[in-house]
This record gives C-alpha cells, sequence and structure tokens, in this order.
C-alpha cells in the first residue's frame, strides 16, 4: 500500500493563508516515479472533488465507503491535488480577508 499526506500550505504568513492539499504516493517505488501536479480548471471545478476523487486518483467515494480506482495516476506517479485560490479548502485565519484581497492571492 501508499502513503498518503493532505495538510495546509502556508503561501502567506502575513494575511495568514493558506491552500489545502492531498498527496498520493506512487505504488510502486515512488523515489523513482515522476510527481505530477494536478489541476482542474474552470470556475468552481476543485482539484479535489472533481479530480481527487472523482477522475485520477486512488479512490472513489460509492456513497458509503471509498473503493479503489483503478485506474488511479499514482500506478505510475506521485500524485498531488491542492485546492485553488476562491474554492472550498481555501483558508485564512484572519476576518478581514475579504474577496477584494483574494483577487491579488497570495
Amino acid at each position: 500500500m501508499f502513503q498518503q499526506y493532505s495538510g495546509y500550505i502556508t503561501v502567506d504568513e502575513k494575511k495568514q493563508k493558506s491552500l489545502f492539499y492531498y498527496f498520493a504516493e506512487a505504488e510502486f517505488d515512488p523515489f523513482s516515479k515522476p510527481l505530477v501536479l494536478w489541476l482542474n480548471g474552470g470556475p468552481g471545478c476543485s482539484s479535489l472533488g472533481v479530480g481527487a476523487f472523482s477522475e485520477n486518483g486512488p479512490f472513489r467515494p460509492n456513497g458509503q465507503v471509498l473503493i479503489r480506482n483503478e485506474h488511479s495516476w499514482n500506478t505510475g506517479s506521485e500524485l498531488l491535488h491542492y485546492s485553488y485560490l476562491f474554492l472550498s479548502f481555501v483558508h485564512s485565519v484572519l476576518a478581514q480577508c475579504g474577496f477584494g484581497e483574494e483577487t491579488e492571492w497570495p
């Protein structure tokens, strides 16, 4: 089995802003595999909800549990998904971070 990691990456210490990421190690010989940074496109199209759990991630929800995705890209690469600006999982500690500031991220 492969390792998985998730958490927040700080992108602006002053404003205390972070992006959420999900990383799935390659299933076999991970240190020799390339890293794929997956970014879904379009407004409201999350790299996590769509990319990681509907397209190329190692698991898919079936309504009750997670099932293995036999077509996952982590069979041949390290796979990193992160949350875009303006989507869920973007985190800011400061309450005054309004939409106008968000367009100038980080």
